[in-house]
């Protein structure tokens, strides 16, 4: 598919009138925003991905920050989360405080051990269900044998402390 931008006149060849034809113009991609223009020169100065840069703004906002969310603000939506603290966070990330802090993947002695420590008020069931895991990997999971990334790591730990509160208040605990 074309895109074409503007039109030309042109003189047909058999000297018939003037025509308009489109023409393809170069669309210069400009960054729209504050936000989305500071992303992009931290983005290609320190030639992070957009993984890596949302790992970090997470890791200095305080706030998840997921790719894909990133991807969004590059193309000019409204951030929820305080321009404040995304502007604070790219500036840390230029000051050299940008290494990631946490290591990508989390061994599997710890997410065994976290396991153990769930295990003491809920069942193995409780735990799949509340971490919306399938049995396989959280039998993988639950005897120390597979190494899980960092980001789904997370994202079970708050699903299943948000399980736990549930249940909590409600009694089942």
């Amino acid at each position: 598919m074309r895109i074409f931008r503007g039109t030309q006149k042109v003189k047909l060849p058999s000297g018939e009138l003037p025509a308009d034809i489109p023409v393809k113009t170069k669309k210069t991609a400009k960054p729209k925003g504050l936000i989305a223009g500071r992303l992009r020169e931290v983005i290609d100065t320190y030639a992070l991905t957009t993984e890596e840069c949302a790992e970090l703004i997470s890791a200095h906002s305080g706030a998840y920050v997921s790719r894909s969310t990133l991807g969004g603000w590059l193309r000019g939506a409204t951030p929820r989360v305080e321009e404040k603290s995304i502007l604070a966070a790219l500036e840390a990330i230029e000051k050299g405080e940008g290494k990631i802090p946490k290591a990508r993947m989390i061994e599997p002695a710890e997410v065994k051990r976290q396991i153990d420590k769930w295990r003491n008020d809920m069942t193995h069931r409780q735990i799949q269900l509340a971490g919306e895991l399938p049995q396989s990997t959280y039998q993988a999971m639950s005897s120390g044998k597979v190494r899980i990334e960092t980001r789904r790591w997370e994202r079970i730990k708050s699903l299943v402390k948000m399980w736990r509160k549930i249940a909590k208040q409600s009694g089942a605990i």
